[in-house]
Parts: C-alpha cells; structure tokens; sequence
C-alpha cells in the first residue's frame, strides 16, 4: 500500500502535494470539496488549511478540525 510521507500546501490556491513512500510527488485540488460544516472553516481560516498533516498511518490528511479526506479518493483523484 502507497504512504503518503509529507504534505504541503500552495499559498496560491488550494492544492495539496503529497510525496509518497515510493518517491513520486502528486498534487490534489481540496477546492471542490471546501463547503459544509466540515471543510467550510478551511476555506474561511488559510492559517487553518495550511495546518494540514499527514495521518498517523500515513493514509490520508488530517486537519486540526478533524477533518480528512477518505484515502481512496485522496490517491485516486491525485494528478502526477
């Protein structure tokens, strides 16, 4: 199973980059999923979408606001 081993955020808009355990770096846009209760407050709080970590497990992202997103969508809708 691919980890992810880090993740970092583009001041310019709101795409994650994940590098993974075998080396490659992909990209995933958070932008079409900032609303509701659970990612709304990331798109109203930059500081808060900039906080973002990896999961212990290394599968998925984690805010501080609990929220993530499901690991097979994260990996799946990755662009290289």
């Amino acid at each position: 199973m691919t980890r992810i081993v880090n993740v970092v955020t583009d001041p310019s808009n709101y795409v994650l980059t994940l590098t993974l355990d075998d080396g490659r770096t992909t990209h995933f846009d958070v932008a079409p999923m900032l609303w509701g209760p659970v990612f709304e407050p990331l798109k109203n709080n930059r500081a808060l979408f900039d906080a973002v970590t990896v999961s212990e497990y290394g599968d998925t992202v984690t805010w501080p606001t609990g929220a993530d997103i499901a690991p097979e969508s994260l990996l799946a809708k990755s662009t290289i």
